[in-house]
């Protein structure tokens, strides 16, 4: 059977105000839901059921602290056709009080002004070719002489005027600090060096792999000779090590096994990571005196038994 053909027939099958109810039932339990339930209740032309896989969708977000944008993406595309009357109104001010809940404050798009250049992507540097000093020794100079020369590569001032600022890339803007330059806060750790719950190991550098430090000149590379007598500063290369400090055999990393990698302390717990934002700063309810919240043919609550009011104006109800 085709599957276009099976999703019509599952469609037609389905019961709108039992299918919603089921939904609603799971709310403090999103994870539970049937996934076919919830994609029939998406795909429904009732309004009551969409609504519910809507508002569903919210509460899986709010308690996993994640998948932000792609619920408000479903809230901006969502469509109020068959609904109650005030539907528009009231899924507009819905996804108002979404955005507002859970978008970055901080920012703007995820980005901030760099605080090194003040958002101007350029600035003056100290020239590195004389420490900032504006003159250098000449290159023919020897001994102790005091004789200094104008600086060329800053013609004597001392810095490099309107520099591409290093901080920004030259930009003028930074990620936030608070969002990582992720506004929507779906990314689950603070730290920008781990992915996926993990971070490059420092003791091997993230190769896996360690060269033992050489034990006859301590990992110096050179040492000083049996023979040397007295105050003397002599220092010969050392050959079990080639002058390299390390040896040339490779160990297994006792940090990371051999992967490089070693899990993130900052999110090692899942449950840190989680941005968290109240439901409440997004909606709230209350019985539905309609149909004493009963659920059922409402056209107040569209089947849920509870009016659903945005934070951003509570009035905005669906009738």
């Amino acid at each position: 059977m085709p599957i276009a053909f099976l999703g019509i027939l599952l469609l037609s099958q389905a019961d709108p105000e039992a299918l919603t109810r089921k939904i609603v039932q799971s709310f403090d339990s999103p994870d539970k839901v049937d996934p076919s339930d919830e994609a029939i209740a998406k795909a429904s032309p009732v309004f009551a059921p969409r609504y519910a896989a809507l508002l569903l969708e919210i509460h899986r977000a709010v308690a996993q602290g994640g998948g932000f944008e792609a619920a408000y993406r479903s809230l901006s595309q969502f469509t109020t056709q068959n609904g109650p009357r005030g539907a528009i109104e009231h899924l507009r001010a819905l996804t108002t009080s979404f955005k507002r809940a859970v978008y970055c404050k901080e920012c703007k798009d995820g980005k901030v002004a760099c605080d090194e250049c003040k958002g101007k992507g350029k600035l003056d540097l100290k020239c590195g070719a004389c420490a900032g000093e504006g003159r250098t020794r000449p290159p023919g100079a020897v001994g102790k002489t005091d004789l200094t020369v104008k600086c060329r590569a800053c013609d004597g001032r001392g810095s490099l005027k309107d520099s591409g600022c290093p901080g920004c890339s030259k930009t003028g803007q930074k990620n936030c600090p608070a969002c990582l330059g992720r506004p929507w806060h779906d990314r689950k750790c603070t730290l920008p060096e781990c992915h996926n719950g993990r971070v490059r190991c420092s003791a091997c550098n993230g190769k896996g792999k360690l060269n033992p430090k050489c034990a006859e000149c301590d990992g110096k590379g050179r040492y000083r000779p049996a023979g040397a007598v007295g105050n003397s500063d002599l220092v010969v290369k050392c050959r079990t090590c080639d002058g390299k400090g390390v040896l040339s055999e490779e160990l297994k990393c006792a940090t990371c096994g051999t992967n490089g990698f070693i899990t993130c302390k900052a999110c090692g717990a899942e449950e840190k990571a989680r941005f968290r934002v109240a439901l409440s700063e997004i909606l709230s309810t209350s019985p539905c005196s309609g149909c004493n919240g009963k659920a059922g043919p409402c056209a107040k609550c569209a089947g849920l038994g509870v009016r659903v009011q945005p934070a951003a104006d509570p009035s905005k109800t669906l009738d």
